[in-house]
């Protein structure tokens, strides 16, 4: 029974209850510094499995893999480069 009690004495102290002090706020901050980095890193290894021409975004590089190596994918990609090449060329019959 005293363990008990003694350990709802030496309660932690919420973060409202602490004194916001100097140490504190570089600790946040260092804190918030270090999540917006990672984000960042999240965001870059997302934008390496995207697929522009079919606006697709994938997490996982097998899934990219199957996406590029897909019918649809390579019958929008071959859809494309005819267009480019009318383009490029101009219609038919000019």
């Amino acid at each position: 029974m005293e363990h008990v009690e003694g350990t709802t004495e030496r309660r932690k102290m919420l973060e409202i209850e602490k004194e916001e002090t100097e140490e504190l706020r570089q600790k946040y901050k260092e804190n918030a510094e270090k999540e917006r980095a990672i984000a960042e890193a999240l965001k870059d290894l997302k934008d390496n499995f995207y697929c522009e021409l079919c606006d697709k975004q994938y997490y996982k590089h097998q899934e990219f893999d199957n996406h590029i190596n897909s019918y649809d994918h390579a019958h929008k990609q071959e859809c494309f480069e005819k267009t480019k090449v009318k383009v490029y060329f101009g219609p038919p019959g000019m």
